[in-house]
């Protein structure tokens, strides 16, 4: 992917849209092209790689309260656990799988804002 990684933050230089780069697990983009969620969207657009700069990776943490453990609808469909604790899969290997699954979860927030603006809000943490 030139260079450019899964999970790291970037900057559309031509539209100057920040979004996190992703998997193509369905390998639509073109030769040229990198996956990217741009804030404010939940899909992925292929970008010009030429048109990317890099500005960090996407370092996300999983509070389970913040992303709304055991709020049913109101959890984020990406909070996971393994046995090392909460993880944020929004922008993993597994995200598709999430999203084709989602309609099947007793969570459905889809956050379209990037970390940590994606968090509950204050009011809504702990309203079940």
């Amino acid at each position: 992917m030139t260079g450019i990684m899964a999970g790291e933050i970037v900057k559309n230089i031509k539209t100057g849209n920040i979004g996190v780069v992703v998997v193509d697990s369905y390998k639509v983009c073109g030769d040229n092209e990198i996956p990217v969620v741009y804030e404010g969207l939940t899909a992925f657009c292929g970008t010009n790689a030429e048109n990317l700069k890099v500005i960090k990776p996407e370092t996300p943490i999983a509070d389970p309260e913040k992303c709304g453990a055991g709020l049913g609808e109101k959890c984020c469909i990406f909070l996971s656990v393994d046995p090392d604790g909460f993880k944020c899969e929004r922008f993993t290997e597994i995200r598709n799988d999430i999203l084709s699954r989602k309609d099947e979860m007793k969570a459905k927030r889809h956050p379209k804002k990037m970390f940590p603006d994606c968090y509950l809000d204050s009011k809504n943490i702990g309203k079940g």
